[in-house]
């Protein structure tokens, strides 16, 4: 009873919160659509491009559409773990896809640092405002795995696990890629549309070595990344300030 008491009123006072206030608290990544009334763009803008992770996580990984709440993995804590780090954020893609997607309307942008957590409006600002740029571009990565097998909790805990060869052969990955673009001076949104790639990490008929099941999710990743990266460029280039000319 007190449990229902408390839920009660819990609901009226979020209900009496004004739409904008909840619309401040709310991730970012949850929206549909961006936002309207946006101003067009007049370039060349800077950028800040940084990778969005979970609290306690280095991505978001799924069993199926099931969501692992895992223990904390930072690179060095675990032994291997930069395998999978490195295949799924290799900087050097990272930086030829997002970093350089329109180098004409965009310059000078740099890769940033990571933010953990719910990316909410007031994280963007205070990380616009940080890093003194008029642009943000916030990409996230989503990790299915899907298996026939029951996947061991071992493997979210340390995800390098994925490439062992005895295991592998079980494994089938869906990454998925999503993005936002924030406008520091508008305090508005573009919504980046997502893409998804899957591919098995074993062969038809064949067993593959370690570092081919790598190579693999290392090239699901850069695939998934350059296409965000079109997607993303099209969309600012569809919001571009253009100039006129009268017929006469």
């Amino acid at each position: 009873m007190k449990k229902v008491w408390i839920l009660f009123h819990l609901m009226f006072f979020l209900a009496g919160l004004p739409a904008g206030v909840l619309a401040q608290q709310e991730d970012i990544f949850l929206k549909k659509k961006s936002d309207s009334a946006i101003k067009p763009l007049v370039f060349p803008k800077s950028m800040h491009v940084i990778e969005s992770r979970p609290e306690k996580n280095l991505y978001f990984i799924y069993e199926k559409d099931q969501k692992q709440l895992v223990e904390e993995i930072n690179d060095g804590d675990i032994a291997g773990v930069t395998s999978f780090t490195l295949a799924m954020s290799d900087p050097k893609v990272i930086r030829k896809t997002l970093v350089s997607l329109d180098r004409a309307r965009i310059n000078p942008s740099v890769h940033g640092e990571d933010v953990r957590g719910a990316v909410t409006r007031k994280i963007l600002k205070e990380i616009a405002k940080k890093a003194s740029k008029e642009m943000v571009f916030i990409f996230r990565r989503e990790i299915r795995i899907l298996s026939d097998f029951p996947v061991p909790q071992s493997v979210f805990q340390k995800p390098d696990q994925l490439f062992n060869v005895q295991q592998s052969g079980h494994y089938f990955f869906r990454i998925r890629s999503l993005g936002i673009v924030y406008l520091a001076k508008q305090n508005k949104v573009l919504i980046v549309p997502s893409n998804e790639k899957s591919k098995s990490t074993f062969g038809e008929g064949e067993s593959l070595a370690r570092h081919q099941v790598i190579a693999r999710v290392h090239q699901l990743s850069r695939e998934g990344l350059e296409e965000l990266a079109a997607s993303a460029k099209k969309i600012i280039k569809d919001n571009e300030f253009v100039v006129r000319r009268s017929a006469y």
